[in-house]
């Protein structure tokens, strides 16, 4: 019997440690969600100026918390956010880039965790839609700049190292995008995105990509679905300024 208490009390004591383990809240991490074997994140860095004409500041976070912060700075003007045409019928512009200038590839499926309805990547868009500055993310990793309901669009830089471009550049190319897999659903541009899962009445999630194809495929606008999370504002950082020829331009076909 001397020989069973001690063995008694070692359970008891394993399974006192695990409940203590248990009730420890675990600290909340980064989102283990993947985009092609890419951690995703809620942040990027955004420079620009607050006032036109004014030094350039340095933000981190989503666009929502940036904006706040442009907003909060001193000196701030509401016309240095750029008027930009809001989303158009680009017809004639994906005839322009019929020379695979950029590459979209996208897939529709019924499996409503497979991807987003367009409602939800339109509003992710939106609020990308007058920010002008540069848009900077440091690889390999996707940051998502936009999301609506479960629609999320993101910047991915599958190389390592830093990438900056201009917002007002990630904009045209996400409205392309986005764009591509409206003309699919409404039948414009039909069998332009495949067609995983049920049928074209069924199939109203999407997700896809857009990469520049002549610059080797190392970076691309994407959109995946994933849950909108909260980004609390973060503080106003002392001005950094940041020259013009540290964005990336791509260059554009005639």
């Amino acid at each position: 019997m001397g020989s069973i208490k001690p063995l008694i009390n070692l359970v008891f004591t394993l399974v006192f440690c695990v409940w203590i383990s248990a009730s420890i809240p675990t600290p909340a991490g980064r989102s283990p969600i993947t985009h092609h074997g890419l951690n995703i994140f809620d942040d990027i860095e955004w420079a620009g100026p607050v006032a036109p004409g004014g030094e350039n500041y340095t933000f981190f976070g989503n666009l929502e918390s940036i904006r706040t912060q442009i907003e909060s700075t001193p000196g701030f003007d509401p016309s240095v956010f750029d008027t930009v045409p809001s989303l158009a019928d680009h017809s004639n512009f994906f005839s322009k880039r019929a020379t695979g200038t950029f590459n979209v590839e996208c897939i529709r499926t019924s499996d409503k965790l497979g991807g987003a309805d367009l409602a939800g990547y339109i509003v992710a868009l939106k609020k990308l839609q007058d920010f002008h500055g540069s848009c900077s993310v440091t690889g390999r990793a996707c940051k998502r700049f936009g999301c609506g309901k479960d629609g999320s669009l993101g910047l991915c830089v599958y190389r390592e190292g830093p990438f900056n471009i201009e917002c007002k550049e990630v904009f045209r190319i996400a409205e392309i995008l986005v764009n591509t897999m409206l003309s699919d659903f409404t039948g414009k541009v039909p069998n332009k995105c495949r067609l995983l899962k049920g049928d074209k009445k069924s199939a109203i999630y999407y997700h896809g990509d857009i990469y520049w194809s002549l610059d080797g495929r190392w970076w691309s606008i994407s959109a995946w679905h994933q849950s909108c999370l909260f980004q609390p504002g973060l503080t106003i950082p002392s001005p950094w300024p940041q020259r013009a020829s540290d964005f990336i331009e791509p260059t554009r076909t005639p």
